[in-house]
């Protein structure tokens, strides 16, 4: 057993950069190596493990981009209009059409091969059908127009999607394209999730006083929604003993452990004390508002986050350094950033010197431009403050405390909670 690491405990040792811990945290948590073949239908949020290369191009063949006439640009007219034979017609799915003779046009389809001999198609409102069966066609177009070239999209023995890509709904659309039934992705980690504390009681138990528990929950659905599995070890007391035991058997049976409560450092805040006890606390405390009592480190090499108590500082940290690293045990190489807006602060913020604040806000447009206001209540156990936002106002350390109007940096929530 490890002792107590200094200056970890120091309460009065100065809070880690944001972006440290970030560092620091991907360092210490493993990229997956374990993969499985998945349907397409199976595949959405995985993380692809394999380059997919195009065994075909994309489209296979020249085709028509609309439905019109397939010529030869040699044939158009100078100027005026001219009459052309048709001869037959190209349908899309039915191969290759037969090749069209000087002077002739086809009748053709969206997406069907352009017949040999042709190389332009001319939209179907552009010509003028005639009842003889001749088209008259005007002067005005250009080679190669309305034409899919073949490959133009991607063409055979091309990368079509990188390894270390999340399948959302463009990427399984290329691989379907592609002709792939099955991708190889990573499996999916596992991650335990507890929360400590006597005072907790389960959602749904009515019965006696105490607080019911929304933090695990919250880490539920939000690692679900990145695509992990999780595994809930439910509610562990104040018990110095029974939480080290817990995060041991959560750390023997997962891949990463997200715990809630006990990081603070006082008299019932065991959770660090027992990761220090079973493995190493890599940091601890962060220069971040909510979230400062944060704590990372690992067990038996499988990265373990204790997380404050408060919930709305379990949303914060988890969207400020859990998220990228369980990005990281997903297999994914560039985990989307989140999308970010410029816009105009409604009223002006207090802030402190050296360290991130995030604060829970509403995007809106007034006189058409992006303008963001915090919600009222910014309590970090308010979590009704995150339910009425739709963005965090995201302050890094070296920002100053804005006044109204000034810009501001705004995280909308859409994909991310």
């Amino acid at each position: 057993m490890n002792s107590r690491p200094d200056p970890c405990f120091d309460s009065a040792a100065k809070p880690l950069a944001v972006h440290l811990a970030q560092r620091r945290i991907a360092e210490l948590t493993p990229a997956p190596h374990a993969t499985e073949e998945a349907a397409l239908a199976d595949a959405l949020n995985r993380i692809l493990a394999a380059d997919l290369v195009s065994p075909v191009n994309i489209p296979r063949h020249a085709a028509a981009a609309m439905d019109g006439y397939a010529i030869a640009a040699a044939d158009l007219p100078a100027f005026g209009a001219r009459a052309f034979t048709v001869s037959g017609r190209a349908l899309a799915g039915h191969g290759v059409a037969a090749a069209i003779s000087k002077g002739a046009a086809m009748r053709i389809m969206t997406g069907a091969a352009i017949p040999e001999g042709a190389d332009t198609v001319v939209a179907l409102e552009q010509v003028t059908e005639a009842a003889d069966a001749t088209v008259a066609i005007t002067a005005g177009h250009a080679k190669g127009q309305n034409v899919r070239a073949a490959g133009e999209d991607l063409g055979a023995g091309a990368l079509a999607i990188a390894a270390g890509a999340r399948l959302l709904a463009p990427q399984l659309g290329v691989a379907a394209a592609t002709g792939a039934g099955r991708l190889t992705v990573y499996k999916r980690p596992r991650i335990a999730i507890l929360s400590t504390g006597d005072e907790l009681r389960e959602a749904g138990d009515g019965g006696g006083g105490g607080v019911f528990d929304s933090n695990r929950v919250l880490l539920g659905a939000m690692l679900r929604r990145l695509g992990a599995t999780v595994v809930d070890r439910g509610i562990q007391p104040d018990d110095a003993a029974r939480i080290r035991g817990a995060i041991a058997a959560a750390a023997a049976d997962a891949d990463a452990v997200v715990l809630s409560g006990g990081a603070s450092g006082g008299d019932a805040d065991l959770a660090v004390a027992a990761v220090t006890a079973l493995g190493e606390v890599a940091l601890w405390r962060i220069a971040l508002r909510p979230g400062r009592p944060f704590a990372f480190g690992t067990v038996d090499a499988k990265p373990v986050f204790a997380l404050p108590g408060n919930p709305v500082a379990v949303v914060t940290t988890f969207f400020t350094l859990v998220m990228p690293a369980v990005c990281k045990l997903m297999g994914e190489k560039k985990p989307r950033a989140p999308m970010a807006v410029n816009a105009r602060l409604g009223m002006a913020l207090r802030k402190k010197a050296g360290r991130m604040e995030v604060f829970r806000a509403r995007l809106k447009t007034v006189d058409g431009m992006p303008q963001v206001a915090p919600t009222e209540q910014q309590g970090s156990g308010m979590l009704s403050s995150v339910h009425h936002a739709d963005c965090f106002i995201v302050l890094g350390a070296d920002a100053p405390a804005p006044a109204a109007g000034d810009w501001v940096t705004a995280v909308p929530f859409y994909g991310l909670l």
